[in-house]
């Protein structure tokens, strides 16, 4: 693997913030009409079932990941080879199978979480399951060739025709159903138009002959870890909707999913650097002297990218969230505020760390950590909102839980390698 530059660094990291500019930009536009016109009960109902169908994506089991490994040896051939046909063709069935057993298992987190108003809304987004994990098979076939921004290009296509359908629906009185049928029409379109184009580029062969249990049940430990960590993550991101909903309604979700989200996408941003500087390196022979150092450059430009973030936002982003969305700043308590800032910093710098302890391979046991960090989330959110009956409560549990877990034990590993 070649050593990154600083101009491919610059054109990795524009085409990732493409995806993620187009959702920021439809947050903006589609949240404020959803708001006003499904009110905060089905608005709150609508940010926890997607959090609930986000944990379905845990279904790949890191196949993807471990896809563009396998068939990133063969990179300059642009024909996949009978042997990587097979290993391709085997995911897919896979992925056929758990996406019949989408239903089941929908049924189990909506009992868990005595969310049964959400099981109506989440059957209808488990069509989408199979498409979602398609693409996400088809995008590595993609990145395996180099081609990192093709699958980027089509799921920020998708977002923006998905945005203007729902804007659409929702402003000709449609209400919050019509908003998950886009959502499923939409993904099978990303779904078809990718496959088409993958189909055309690499020239796929289908056939009952390339489908290889024994190729499969190989695959599946190697992606274990990859699983694992996706695990973590969703459950650390994803569960404070979920969890607020089930103890206090879904109508306290509105404002805290939509604060919180403001702050996630400025997370997001300062994670994307860390993902491309630290994704190639991981591969390349990189020594660790250099690769600490980019390590503490990152830092030192997360935190202060953050701080200023942070200043602007308490600055004048507020009152422009407020004027947005329709709602008086009274509404939003100051330790909300804090808890969103502190959330920015902490999570920030230690996604860096994170991503360059990854890169050392010391993932594995990391991801351990994360579950005991997960665990601590979900316990203290719960009793906490039982107290307190206030939403910014779960964020604070959250980030407790970060630096008690997560947070404290990357510290310990980085000082381990500096000795």
């Amino acid at each position: 693997m070649e050593k990154i530059t600083k101009e491919g660094y610059a054109k990795n990291l524009i085409f990732s913030y493409l995806p993620l500019l187009t959702s920021i930009l439809s947050f903006i536009i589609v949240t404020p009409l959803l708001l006003s016109n499904l009110g905060k009960q089905d608005f709150g109902l609508y940010l926890v079932v997607s959090s609930i169908f986000s944990y379905l994506s845990l279904c790949n089991l890191g196949l993807p990941q471990t896809v563009i490994r396998k068939l990133s040896t063969n990179e300059k051939n642009k024909i996949l080879s009978d042997n990587e046909l097979v290993i391709v063709i085997s995911c897919f069935f896979y992925f056929i199978l758990i996406s019949m057993f989408s239903y089941g298992v929908i049924l189990i987190l909506s009992k868990i979480f005595s969310l049964n108003e959400s099981f109506y809304y989440l059957k209808i987004l488990s069509f989408s399951l199979f498409f979602k994990l398609g693409f996400e098979l088809l995008d590595a076939i993609s990145k395996s060739r180099n081609n990192y921004y093709v699958g980027r290009i089509f799921n920020a296509i998708n977002m923006m025709l998905t945005s203007l359908l729902i804007i659409l629906s929702v402003s000709n009185g449609n209400g919050i159903t019509s908003v998950f049928i886009i959502i499923t029409i939409c993904n099978f379109l990303l779904f078809v138009s990718y496959f088409l184009h993958v189909n055309k580029v690499y020239a796929i062969n289908y056939g009952r002959k390339y489908v290889s249990w024994f190729v499969f049940k190989e695959l599946v430990p190697s992606s274990f870890w990859y699983m694992m960590g996706g695990v973590g993550s969703i459950i650390i991101f994803q569960i404070d909707n979920v969890i607020i909903a089930s103890v206090l309604g879904a109508s306290s979700v509105a404002l805290f999913g939509i604060l919180f989200k403001v702050g996630d996408i400025i997370r997001q941003v300062l994670a994307s650097m860390s993902n491309i500087m630290f994704t190639k390196i991981a591969y390349s022979k990189m020594e660790n002297e250099k690769l600490l150092k980019q390590h503490n450059n990152l830092i030192a430009i997360t935190f202060s990218i953050a701080l200023f973030s942070i200043f602007l936002l308490w600055l004048f982003g507020f009152d422009l969230i407020f004027f947005w969305i329709g709602i008086d700043s009274s509404n939003v308590s100051f330790l909300l505020m804090v808890s969103i800032a502190l959330y920015i910093i902490i999570f920030s710098l230690n996604h860096v760390t994170s991503v360059y302890l990854s890169a050392l391979n010391l993932h594995k046991k990391a991801v351990i950590v994360g579950y005991l960090q997960a665990i601590l989330n979900i316990s203290m959110s719960v009793i906490m909102l039982n107290i307190t009956s206030k939403p910014e409560w779960s964020l604070i549990s959250t980030i407790l839980a970060m630096l008690m877990t997560n947070f404290w034990y990357n510290l310990y590993l980085l000082n381990k390698r500096l000795r």
